[in-house]
């Protein structure tokens, strides 16, 4: 499962906490052209973040604007951080350093072998997530092209623990 593998390394060669990958959107995850072959990922602020550059106004024209407005204008959605913790879409955030006034931060990959990993496995993600053709924007989705929930990857991480014979935590 290659969205369940992603999410792993994200959070131990990416160091991530659980609840982050959730909140990446598609365009969070580029080719790094300072790395050839490996993927740079930016985690933005959940709502206050930077959106991608694909909302348009009546004219046709870019909007600027930031995450929680892109979710509602162009989605229908609300930042995940703002559902109820008990909601399905919820993901937590921590008080972050984020590196810019855009709002994110970095996955700095340690090995930097890991990077490059993702990468490759990112692409064939892609190609399976495009198939689904979600109506949202967030990088991680069920079979059905809805977001993927954290408790979701949770129940599929201990089954997989299980299934190479170590107890999940």
């Amino acid at each position: 499962n290659l969205r369940d593998i992603l999410i792993t390394m994200l959070m131990h060669y990416g160091g991530l906490r659980m609840s982050e990958p959730f909140h990446l959107f598609v365009h969070d995850v580029t080719h790094d052209n300072t790395s050839p072959g490996s993927a740079l990922i930016k985690v933005y602020h959940p709502s206050l973040g930077q959106a991608p550059s694909d909302l348009r106004d009546a004219k046709g024209k870019p909007v600027a604007c930031n995450r929680a407005t892109y979710l509602r204008d162009k989605y229908g959605l609300v930042p995940r951080i703002d559902y109820k913790s008990s909601h399905t879409l919820h993901a937590g955030w921590k008080g972050n350093a984020l590196d810019s006034k855009q709002y994110f931060l970095h996955v700095h990959w340690a090995p930097c072998w890991a990077g490059e990993l993702f990468w490759k496995l990112w692409v064939f993600y892609m190609a399976q997530r495009d198939q689904l053709n979600p109506d949202h924007p967030y990088a991680f989705v069920t079979r059905e092209g809805k977001p993927y929930s954290i408790d979701a990857f949770e129940d599929a991480h201990a089954k997989a623990v299980k299934r190479i014979g170590l107890v999940p935590t």
